[in-house]
């Protein structure tokens, strides 16, 4: 056990002052009870008789009234040990009631370390660790893992410095204002290569120790720094002991989300379907119940579409977790650099849907939205229509920031009609002889059979919108039916016409 916790633990109980710290490195091996009768003008000494043995002995020293815990390790001076101060005065029940109270202090300090054994050990969340820290800390320490999202971090001391309204936003994530900093500077970034406890600064100065699992960086220890040498040196004590739990934490559960057994393979199975389709529902929906999700449900999916102020690589990554968090009927992932977000349409509540559109747009993000579909089976289909709402969506409204694929689709369709073929060589050859004709003997055959069809076969809105007779619109459209050799009441015939006008738009 580190002194360092022990004279802590010392000063938290009784108003004494540690004379000196003890070499680095030194462990303090253990407190035995102390009975004899004790003469208050000498110094109660716990010594090591010999290596792996103890005894108990007086010594008359000069520097009397003093305490003194000896080491496993024992600095040739005694003033290099740690000592507490005891007034000249004392009697000996005095003395003898206070070292038995430093032998409880200690037997209290094993069973601590005896309880964060266990707890590393098992399925406790993070938090549930930093709790058993509380009254071992002077300065708050919290835990993030590689995307800004708050793992664990102390409450009760962050609230009480103001860190926690600075620092955490209402999802337990580093706001994104401060994320977004950190993740455009490349100085920042080269922090997680760093192994061992180490220093920064941002706004702050901070302390920090870095959490490898295998050795690919997940998370990272921070705590401010006070400037104040003793405090900080307490305090990287303490980084270096959490951290050597969290690691072990991390390595048994490979995860920093142990609520949620259900979303790392469902992440998996996401970005395989969105690859192939190829995922069973006996893989999914399993899964789905963890989540309270059925194979039933409906869903929408989501391509999220970054502004300049965020195109880095990290920002997905970043987005990822938080939304999740916020909306427990999104699932989120980063797939070929584009952050896809999958929605659970029974799940998501009207006003919930407008709160999720309003964070893209207040983080100027454009979004293209897939149709409606029912199975993880349709996740590539819905993928390639999220990419045309995008693309779309941006050339004709690129001041939008939602862009659904319905409101495309057509779009979409006449640019594959056309293909490589120009709207001249796949409408229908009737409409050209209509041109020809209109341009021989300036008639407005084309238009007129054109206004037909946009007024929906209404002879009286055609004729009308074109300011002739009733009458004279139907005598021209019975010339131009024999003109053109086709039946007008054939529906499919009425499509493909229907179709090459949209076709040939400008080039008539």
């Amino acid at each position: 056990m580190n002194s360092l916790f022990f004279q802590h633990m010392l000063s938290k109980q009784f108003h004494l002052t540690v004379s000196s710290i003890p070499a680095e490195g030194m462990e303090l091996k253990g407190i035995r009870y102390f009975t004899p009768e004790l003469d208050a003008d000498n110094c109660l000494i716990l010594m090591p008789q010999e290596i792996g043995s103890w005894s108990y002995s007086f010594a008359n020293i000069q520097a009397h009234g003093n305490v003194y815990l000896f080491y496993d390790t024992i600095p040739a001076s005694f003033p290099a040990l740690p000592a507490i101060k005891v007034s000249k005065g004392e009697n000996a029940e005095t003395i003898y009631m206070l070292w038995n109270r430093i032998a409880a202090i200690w037997e209290k300090l094993e069973q601590w370390e005896q309880e964060l054994d266990a707890i590393s050990a098992t399925d406790h969340d993070y938090q549930h660790l930093f709790d058993r820290y509380d009254d071992m800390l002077l300065e708050p320490i919290s835990l993030i893992d590689s995307h800004f999202n708050y793992i664990a971090y102390s409450q009760k001391l962050s609230r009480q410095r103001g860190y926690e309204e600075t620092f955490v936003d209402d999802v337990r994530t580093l706001p994104m204002d401060i994320a977004t900093r950190l993740i455009i500077d490349p100085q920042y970034q080269a922090l997680e290569k760093r192994t061992g406890l180490f220093e920064f600064t941002d706004d702050f100065h901070f302390m920090a120790c870095n959490i490898f699992y295998e050795n690919i960086y997940v998370g990272r220890l921070i705590s401010i720094c006070t400037e104040n040498e003793a405090v900080d040196a307490y305090q990287r004590v303490v980084l270096c002991h959490l951290a050597d739990y969290v690691t072990a934490m991390y390595r048994n559960n490979t995860t920093f989300y142990l609520e949620q057994p259900a979303f790392p393979k469902l992440h998996s199975l996401f970005l395989q379907a969105l690859e192939s389709g190829s995922v069973s529902s006996q893989e999914w929906v399993p899964l789905l119940a963890q989540l309270s999700w059925n194979h039933q449900d409906t869903y929408v999916l989501v391509q999220l579409n970054p502004t300049f102020r965020y195109e880095k690589n990290l920002y997905p990554e970043y987005i990822c977790p938080q939304i999740e968090r916020r909306w427990p009927f999104i699932l989120a992932v980063v797939y070929k650099e584009a952050l896809f977000v999958l929605m659970n349409l029974r799940l998501a509540p009207e006003k919930a849907r407008q709160e999720f559109t309003c964070f893209l747009r207040d983080n100027l993000m454009s979004s293209g939205n897939s149709r409606s579909f029912h199975h993880i089976s349709g996740l590539p289909e819905a993928a390639r229509q999220t990419a045309i709402a995008l693309k779309y969506g941006r050339e004709k409204n690129p001041h939008f920031w939602y862009h659904d694929f319905d409101d495309y689709a057509f779009d979409y369709v006449m640019d594959r009609v056309k293909g490589e073929l120009s709207g001249r060589n796949v409408c229908h050859p009737a409409l050209l002889l209509l041109m020809e004709e209109d341009n021989r003997r300036h008639t407005q055959y084309y238009k007129t059979l054109y206004t037909y069809f946009k007024n929906r076969y209404n002879t009286v809105a055609a004729a009308r919108e074109l300011f002739i007779h009733r009458t004279t619109f139907i005598k021209r459209m019975e010339h131009i039916e024999k003109l053109m050799k086709v039946d007008l009441t054939d529906w499919q015939t009425c499509q493909y016409l229907m179709l090459s006008f949209l076709l040939l738009g400008d080039e008539c």
